[in-house]
């Protein structure tokens, strides 16, 4: 199996594991993914926090089961919003593929920004503020997302 083909079958494995509204992964593409997240009403907003934050889960419980799962590898004290936002940088920055599953689109975004070292961890990196910045008009208070 090609590591492409292997990755987009994990990624949309993890998105079935994590995805907990009536439509299937598969159903939530990326623009799907952007309009939840761009809406001003609450069912859509929380279809989009829940989104991403099942599949930051997803990813932890298999890493921390050791299953050598480890797809990106986030820095210690990154924010929900830093962890959305490096997925939304990703899609406008890629348009052409906004019609694939969202999962997959996340994924590849956080393994693009956050890629791991042989050992599962973090690979240190130059930050120039540019792949997780939540911007000037981010809230203090989010709280970190799990940095497994």
């Amino acid at each position: 199996m090609s590591p492409t083909l292997r990755f987009s079958c994990v990624a949309l494995a993890l998105a079935f594991c994590g995805l907990a509204a009536p439509a299937a992964a598969e159903d939530v593409t990326g623009q799907r993914i952007i309009a939840f997240c761009e809406s001003d009403q609450a069912p859509d907003l929380a279809l989009c926090h829940g989104f991403f934050r099942g599949l930051s889960d997803t990813h932890s419980i298999y890493a921390a089961m050791g299953k050598g799962l480890h797809l990106y590898c986030l820095p210690r004290g990154i924010t929900q919003e830093q962890f959305e936002r490096v997925a939304f940088n990703w899609m406008e920055a890629h348009p052409e593929a906004l019609e694939r599953p969202a999962a997959v689109l996340i994924i590849q975004s956080l393994h693009e920004a956050y890629p791991c070292n042989a050992e599962g961890e973090a690979v240190p990196r130059e930050d120039d503020g540019s792949a997780a910045s939540p911007g000037p008009d981010a809230p203090a208070e989010d709280s970190a997302v799990d940095g497994g």
